[in-house]
């Protein structure tokens, strides 16, 4: 169970990571 939740924090941060990535191409884009 503990795992889950360390992999599923791993996830969130980097899909929040590949969205702030994406809006900051799509600023200076």
């Amino acid at each position: 169970v503990g795992s889950a939740v360390v992999a599923n924090e791993v996830l969130m941060t980097v899909v929040r990571d590949r969205e702030r990535r994406d809006a900051v191409a799509r600023f200076y884009g």
